[in-house]
């Protein structure tokens, strides 16, 4: 991790991050630096903080618009790998809660469960990966009720057209034959 390397204003909010406090974040932000703007390794501000552990600048360059899910050019693990990989439980739970994605894959494939420093983290990433599993089947099974409903709403308006074509027709019979018959009726009376 290099750090933000000094070539662009990253570099700005990296070092506020390395060596200064929240207001230096809120200064910078305040003042138009880019939040998700990244050095030439594709490392932002949140790769930083996730990497150092500072939870109070994630949560400021969370608030501030920071993406969760920006990878880095060579490695392209995102901040949820690194605060994973460097035991930071605290900005993994932020992460998580912007939502930061559990399934996202490194270069070599890996998700930042693989590379959680410690059982807890592991934990937390597991839970989150199946929270969203069971909203994911949730949404699924929604979905698929409202289409069971649109084909039981359309079989039951093609039962009602084809009754009312039914009857539509016996009345429209009715009425010919009733013309008919007065008709003649007229004119024998006649």
């Amino acid at each position: 991790m290099s750090y933000c390397l000094l070539d662009n204003e990253s570099a700005q909010l990296c070092m506020a991050i390395r060596m200064g406090t929240i207001s230096d974040i809120q200064a910078l932000v305040d003042a138009g630096v880019a939040v998700n703007s990244a050095d030439q390794n594709g490392e932002t501000a949140l790769h930083v903080a996730a990497w150092v552990g500072e939870q109070t600048m994630t949560q400021e360059l969370l608030d501030s618009g920071a993406e969760t899910n920006v990878q880095n050019q060579y490695t392209e693990m995102t901040a949820l790998h690194l605060a994973s990989q460097n035991g930071h439980t605290q900005v993994v739970r932020l992460l998580l809660q912007y939502g930061a994605d559990v399934d996202t894959q490194d270069v070599v494939y890996k998700t930042a469960d693989f590379y959680a420093a410690d059982a807890e983290i592991a934990q937390l990433l597991g839970k989150h990966r199946a929270m969203l599993e069971e909203q994911r089947q949730a949404i699924e099974a929604e979905k698929i009720a409202a289409l069971n409903a649109a084909e039981h709403n359309k079989a039951m308006l093609k039962d009602k057209k084809m009754k009312y074509s039914k009857d539509h027709r016996k009345i429209m019979k009715k009425n010919v034959f009733d013309r008919l018959t007065r008709t003649k009726s007229q004119l024998l009376k006649d």
